[in-house]
């Protein structure tokens, strides 16, 4: 269908909408509606949509659920003969290259921090307010692109 056709569609369809007669709310819908609102709005916030938890309990639960899934794919990865706590033990020793491995970066990071001077934090600063400046922008020039239409129609 050209644009033409679609237009001419869409004129005629809107014109017969506007014939059709409005149809009132049943009375009681705007109490149940408040009613609704309010009976959320005294919820705890455990049994609120995840949207709307505070952030850090969000965080304490995709880390342990993150947690918990590495532990079952660690877990499911022993083969079912060799399955035994002090194997397990072992296993997670074996791990312990890991945290040595955070403690030498970490050492070398406050090495590396304690060697530079004011100038260098003042440049690295002044860089992340320039990249968040730029994205605050880029955020509010789409969020205008794509509200524009909208605005237009209203």
């Amino acid at each position: 269908m050209d644009s033409r056709e679609q237009h001419d569609l869409e004129k005629f369809i809107h014109e017969q909408l506007r014939k059709l007669p409005d149809r009132p709310a049943p009375e009681n819908l705007a109490g149940k509606v408040l009613a609704r609102i309010e009976a959320s709005r005294n919820l705890p916030w455990w049994k609120r949509s995840f949207i709307s938890w505070p952030r850090g309990a969000q965080t304490v639960f995709i880390i342990t659920l993150s947690s918990l899934l590495g532990a079952l794919v660690y877990v499911a990865s022993i083969p079912a003969e060799q399955f035994s706590l002090s194997a397990l033990v072992t296993h997670a020793q074996s791990l312990s290259w890991i945290g040595e491995l955070f403690d030498a970066l970490l050492g070398s990071v406050l090495l590396i921090v304690k060697s530079l001077t004011w100038q260098w934090f003042a440049g690295i600063a002044g860089v992340f307010a320039i990249m968040y400046s730029v994205c605050v922008a880029g955020g509010m020039a789409l969020y205008r692109v794509a509200t524009l239409g909208r605005l237009r129609r209203n």
